[in-house]
Order: structure tokens, then sequence, then C-alpha cells
């Protein structure tokens, strides 16, 4: 009977330890839903008058350089900046109506809106002078075809209204004729700069959870409490940081670093240490805080 008693403690003691894990990875990786507001644009240019219309367009006949401001592509800004949010891991996109349903009762929920500041594309050619000495020749002129974005980008808690972040990005693409190749590398340059920065910002971060094989004094893998439920893939590359308190402030120094060499489910992943050997092992050795964060 007594046997029975322990076993049932232990296990009872095991459930309530793996709850309070899967709670723990729950809660350090919250995904947030964010709705998509909108981004304001009116094209520079626009009050220009005559003058100085035709002074811009005197130049670039003589330096062989011309920008113009493309209107036209301001839904496919719009656009992109959605899929790059879409892009991040603790992000969840949601259209118009899910969001107002959850605006009066998700005090986490965010909002982004913002402005174009401008979309251009700048065609680079042989200057007035040197068409001129090209003209009997052989040789065409080259074209190269430079577009350029720039949007300010806000995020808002929406049930607050407080202001969350706001931050100006720019991305630039280029063609050798195409004007339109130029524009869509932008664009998916955009996108990816906005991901970049919001998974950064909204970092995804691990724990080391079971030590793996150890060889000559060096820690050669572990496994970390992340896997398919936050998109965890083969290959993918996390820094680990050991922890501290300093002064009642929180410390984090860089130890090493892991690869994932195999997702073995939802929160699981097998990992390879590919720097800091030595050092993740004494860490683990002396039961120091670790924390296992995406690398970018």
């Amino acid at each position: 009977l007594m046997n029975l008693r322990l076993l049932f403690l232990l296990a009872t003691c095991f459930m309530l330890s793996t709850v309070h894990d899967i709670q723990a990875q729950v809660e350090r990786n919250a995904i947030y839903k964010i709705g998509i507001g909108h981004f304001n644009y009116t094209p520079k240019g626009e009050n220009d008058n005559a003058g100085k219309v035709l002074k811009n367009i005197t130049s670039s006949i003589i330096k062989g350089k011309n920008t113009t401001q493309l209107s036209d592509y301001a839904d496919d800004v719009r656009a992109s900046i959605a899929k790059g949010f879409g892009n991040v891991v603790r992000l969840q996109v949601i259209d118009g109506k899910t969001f107002q349903n959850e605006k009066l009762r998700d005090k986490n929920l965010l909002y982004t809106d913002g402005t174009i500041v401008s979309i251009s594309a700048t065609s680079n050619g042989p200057s007035l002078k040197e068409r001129k000495r090209l003209k009997n020749s052989a040789f065409t002129p080259y074209t190269n075809v430079e577009a350029t974005i720039s949007v300010t980008v806000n995020v808002k808690n929406a049930y607050t209204g407080v202001m969350e972040d706001s931050r100006t990005f720019n991305a630039s693409g280029s063609d050798t004729a195409s004007e339109d190749k130029a524009v869509t590398e932008a664009l998916s340059n955009l996108s990816g700069v906005i991901a970049g920065y919001f998974n950064a910002r909204y970092p995804v971060n691990a724990a080391i959870i079971e030590r793996g094989e150890i060889k000559k004094e060096k820690q050669k893998t572990v496994y970390i409490d992340l896997g398919t439920s936050l998109s965890a893939y083969k290959g993918q590359q996390f820094d680990v940081y050991s922890v501290k308190e300093i002064a009642g402030k929180e410390a984090r120094i860089e130890i090493g670093r892991l690869k994932v060499e195999e997702v073995l489910g939802e929160e699981l992943s097998l990992c390879k240490v590919t720097k800091g050997e030595k050092e993740i092992k004494t860490a683990l050795d002396n039961g120091s805080t670790l924390v296992v964060t995406v690398r970018r």
C-alpha cells in the first residue's frame, strides 16, 4: 500500500511539473493577435508648381537621372506590410471583422497603422553629354532602375490605445531595365525587414530541458522545449545565454549556440551545440539559469 501511495505521489508530482513547464513555455512565447489598419499615402510632388516640374525634367535630361513617384503601387505596399507581419512567428494577423469582435475583450490585442512615406523609382542612364558622344556608336546606352520604399509603421495596444512601437522601414530593389521588377524586389525586401524586426522584438525563446551527448567534457547535444507548435525547423539556430542578477538587474551573457538537428514534436527538438560546448556543460553542471533565443 505504501509503495502504491509513493508511486501515486511521484506520478502526481511529475504531472504537475509537466503542466508547469508547458504553461511556462506558453507564457514565454505568447501569441499576439494583430489587426492591420490603414497606411495613408500622399505622393510627393503633388503640389509642385509647373516651374519646379520643368526644372526637374531639364535636370534629368542633362544628368541622365530621373526620379518618379509610383502611387499606383500603394496597395502593393500595404499588402507587403501585412505579409511582413504574417511572417512574424508570435504575431497572428486577423481580419477586420475578427478584430472588431476581439477589440473590447482582448487586453493584449495589437493594431498597426502608419504612413507610406514614399514609393519612388530612379532611372540612371548616361548623361546628355555622354549620349551625344555615343550617338554614332554601336554601343547601347545603359539604364538602371532603382526602386525605394519608405514606410512608418506604428504598433499600438488596441485595448488601451498605448503606442508600443513606431519605426520607419526602408527597402529598395533594382533591375537593369524594368521598373516593375525593381519595385517587386523592393516590396519583397520590405516584407523581410518588417518580419525581421518584429521577430526580434517578439523573440521565440526556449529552455534546455534535457542533456544529450557529452564527450570529453563537452556538451555535444541538448534537447529544447520548442517544436512544431512554434514553427521550429531543422537548421534553425539559437543563442544560449547565462542569466544572472547584478544589482537587481537581469544580465545576460552569451555562452554558446545551438542548431536544430531534428524536430521531435510540438514542443521538443534535438539540437547540436555548435559553439560553447564546454561553457554550456559547465552551466548545466552548476544549475545556472539559461535562456535560449532564436538567432537573427
